[in-house]
Order: C-alpha cells, then structure tokens, then sequence
C-alpha cells in the first residue's frame, strides 16, 4: 500500500477517454507493458504496445507484480483496436 495516497485524477470523459493495457498477475520483478504508439485511422484507433520479460538468468525480486500502462487521450469516436508490437526480453 502506498502511504499517501495519490490523488486520484480528475478526467472530463465527454472530452477524454483513457487507454490501458495489463499484463495480469506475475510472480517476480522484470516486467514491463508499455504504449509505444497509437494510430488514429478513419475506421479505428490502434494502440501498439510491447512487453517486457526478464532474461531467463536475469536475477529479480521474488514479489508479485501486476505491470500495466494506462494513457489519457482526447476522446475519439472510434472502435479501439490493441496490437502488440515485438516480443522484447531485458537483456540484463
């Protein structure tokens, strides 16, 4: 638990809309998921992500992670469409 607390955002939803991408639950350190990118096309928006895994040596904390990457955009009026980029592993 965080102590304090952040403050909560406050967002206009009739001007924006958040995006978000999760990894879920995982049982140690090392991962990442991250918004590279998003492409506004006449017929929908693409958001392209990449994650993150550690190396398989990689030494990591032993504690359970639940990575996510959440973005504030002007809102649009289209379907939304995820596409993961790559498969990336640290390299330390």
């Amino acid at each position: 638990m965080r102590i304090p607390h952040p403050k909560i955002p406050v967002i206009d939803f009739t001007k924006n809309m958040v995006l978000a991408v999760f990894m879920g639950q995982r049982c140690t350190g090392g991962f990442a998921v991250e918004i590279k990118k998003i492409e506004k096309y006449s017929s929908e928006l693409v958001v392209l992500f990449t994650d993150t895994e550690p190396a398989s040596k990689a030494e990591v904390t032993t504690v359970l992670t639940q990575p996510y990457h959440i973005v504030k955009i002007r809102k649009v009026n289209l379907p939304v469409k995820f596409k993961k980029i790559g498969e990336s592993q640290d390299e330390n």
